[in-house]
């Protein structure tokens, strides 16, 4: 788990400015907006649609980081 950094709102401000959320995406922005204040780049989640197209972040679905990451 890592803090929150006061970053990740001015980085969820500029994302906010090239897409236009619709109530509960807001939060896949937010997160976002936290994994690029601390240098991550990839999530994995079932919900790679929810982001797509945002520069800077990776969605990888649970089986592409096993085939990835597991040896």
């Amino acid at each position: 788990m890592l803090d929150v950094l006061p970053r990740a709102l001015d980085i969820l401000g500029e994302l906010l400015t090239t897409r236009s959320p619709r109530g509960y995406e807001v939060f896949d922005l937010y997160l976002a907006a936290q994994m690029l204040s601390h240098g991550v780049s990839t999530i994995c989640t079932y919900n790679v649609r929810d982001f797509a197209g945002i520069p800077g972040i990776e969605a990888i679905t649970p089986e592409e980081a096993l085939r990835r990451y597991v040896p």
